[in-house]
């Protein structure tokens, strides 16, 4: 990966946002930024999928618009079977469409350079096992797992701050287990003040966890979506 270090950044032909689901619409980034070279490699379960090759992961610099998690207030699918996973980010694919999900908008970019992984992800939720939030009204949790083929996918706690906070269950984590290199070293490239993005992790029956646009480690209702909460920040892998 000569010439390309963790916080390159680079821009795209476009800007990409993702499909209007609400009366909220934010136009997404153009500009992607570098979080590691070949910081994947020998990850998934398939020896079609797993990776061997040198590679870049990147995300956008700010974000690719915004949208809420599930429609209403459950995570009962777990990150997997959410409306954000399946429609908005949507699944692997080989068909490029500017007006499409995010992984088509990125496949109609960086066409075969966009690679399909596998990542561990939950899959479904237990309502009644304590959990991190300290709320006793609100309990729940992801209790189940398994891997899936992905190209964009959103980002694990333990990616973006180094270690669980309101994550409630090692099911949230997967592979998505270690710091990103460039939010280790860069905490501007980690705090954005433009946006509090999603990330993959279940915090509660209701909730699933945040990176504020304020610097801290927080959560929201899955429905909850605006100019200001709830922005999509994928990472993926580029050749």
């Amino acid at each position: 990966m000569k010439g390309i270090y963790p916080e390159c950044t680079f821009n795209m032909s476009r800007n990409i946002s993702a499909p209007t689901t609400s009366s909220i619409t934010v136009t997404g980034s153009k500009q992607l930024i570098v979080l590691g070279c070949n910081i994947f490699y020998n990850i998934g379960q398939s020896v079609d999928y797993y990776i061997n090759y040198n590679h870049v992961a990147v995300c956008p610099v700010g974000h690719f618009g915004a949208s809420y998690m599930n429609e209403n207030d459950i995570t009962s699918g777990g990150y997997y079977n959410s409306y954000m996973n399946q429609s908005i980010i949507g699944l692997p694919t080989t068909t490029g469409n500017i007006a499409g999900t995010i992984n088509e908008q990125l496949y109609a970019e960086f066409g075969s350079h966009l690679k399909t992984t596998q990542e561990y992800l939950s899959k479904s939720i237990s309502t009644t096992i304590t959990n991190r939030k300290g709320d006793d009204t609100d309990l729940g949790g992801s209790a189940s797992s398994q891997w899936y083929t992905t190209q964009a996918v959103l980002m694990s706690e333990s990616e973006v701050f180094g270690t669980t906070i309101f994550n409630s269950s090692g099911h949230d984590i997967g592979s998505a287990k270690r710091h990103l290199p460039t939010f280790y070293y860069d905490s501007k490239a980690m705090n954005r003040r433009d946006n509090s993005f999603w990330l993959r992790d279940i915090a509660s029956k209701i909730c699933f966890c945040l990176s504020h646009k304020e610097g801290n480690a927080t959560y929201n209702r899955a429905s909850n979506v605006s100019n200001t909460i709830g922005h999509i920040r994928p990472r993926f892998v580029l050749t």
